[in-house]
């Protein structure tokens, strides 16, 4: 009998499940950009874009439809530092206006480090107190 119960329990949510999964999604915003979408403040999508890539309207729209309210990209210093205090944020800038205007939490990750910040195979002054 408790078997009985809890095909018929599975059987019920199976088939509410097929019923929502019948109703079709927006394929564009309702809304101006993200406004009007369902987010979540603890997903996030890695990566929606990056600065090394073109930035695409299609990715935001369809990280929108999953709910996600975060993006998470590499930012690679050696890329911005290009000399020493030298620094060229243009393709980040872009980024961060772009995951801004669709009110993404943004998870920028430091990666690399320019060469001119070695010493042997550690960061220059990288013991020394800040």
């Amino acid at each position: 009998m408790r078997h009985l119960l809890i095909f018929a329990t599975l059987i019920l949510l199976l088939s509410q499940m097929s019923l929502l999964a019948q109703v079709p999604l927006p394929t564009t915003p309702p809304g101006s950009l993200g406004d009007s979408f369902a987010r979540s403040s603890r997903l996030g999508v890695t990566f929606i874009n990056s600065a090394d890539h073109p930035i695409s309207e299609k990715r935001y729209q369809q990280a929108l439809l999953l709910g996600a309210g975060w993006t998470r990209w590499p930012l690679y210093w050696d890329r911005v530092e290009t000399s020493p205090g030298g620094f060229n944020w243009g393709a980040y800038d872009q980024l961060v206006t772009d995951d801004l205007r669709h009110d993404f939490g943004i998870n920028a990750i430091l990666l690399g480090r320019p060469g001119f910040y070695t010493d042997n195979a550690t960061i220059t002054g990288l013991d020394a107190p800040v």
